[in-house]
């Protein structure tokens, strides 16, 4: 018998610093919402923006953290939402970054900045949607999951079109305080997760 059975399975350390992850994401996320209502332009740009370098880490995180249990089920599904992840970590050191040269040297990195910003919330729609969908299609979590996921990916993409089309700033606060929702939701889901037999977890190579 396999050792991770008896200790602690691989399977159970990934759900649960998921759903760390999305919670953690989901709470920082809802600060800065909340400090942005409250305070509006007075808030500290610097300050706004590595929040929200450390919530899109997060979210990177716990996005992967999904990968475990949907791999075997919905091999492609998976590997697309966890190449959107990877490259929304990658995006967000980037932002990190640029805030460094331009609190350094006061550099303007003028359409860079939109471009490295609008792409790492591309690569996090990315990655909703398709682990959505993979656990739509597999019920290997909650449904329920799933269609925060989605839903969660559909309010970036609209946030992105809001930005680089119209600038509404009431279209982009009502997507900020949904996608916080969704980042809470999906942590709680998580949290709330029944944990397998032990026959499924041998199944899906969990164990």
């Amino acid at each position: 018998m396999s050792t991770r059975i008896v200790t602690k399975p691989q399977w159970e350390t990934f759900e649960q610093s998921s759903a760390l992850a999305f919670l953690l994401g989901g709470v920082l996320f809802t600060l800065v919402v909340v400090s942005l209502i409250a305070l509006g332009e007075t808030v500290p740009e610097i300050g706004l923006e590595l929040a929200l370098v450390a919530v899109f880490v997060l979210v990177a995180v716990g996005m992967g953290g999904l990968r475990p249990k949907l791999q075997h089920r919905a091999a492609r599904l998976t590997d697309v939402g966890t190449l959107g992840a990877a490259i929304a970590i990658v995006g967000a050191l980037l932002a990190l970054v640029m805030l460094a040269v331009v609190s350094v040297t006061g550099w303007n990195p003028g359409i860079l900045e939109l471009v490295i910003w609008m792409g790492t919330l591309a690569a996090l729609a990315l990655g909703f949607l398709a682990f959505g969908a993979a656990i739509w299609k597999t019920e290997a979590v909650k449904r329920i999951t799933g269609g925060l996921l989605v839903a969660g990916g559909v309010f970036l993409l609209v946030y992105i079109a809001n930005t680089i089309l119209w600038e509404l700033e009431v279209v982009a606060l009502v997507m900020m305080v949904l996608w916080g929702l969704v980042l809470l939701g999906v942590g709680t889901a998580l949290r709330t997760e029944p944990r397998p037999r032990l026959a499924e977890r041998l199944e899906d190579g969990t164990a």
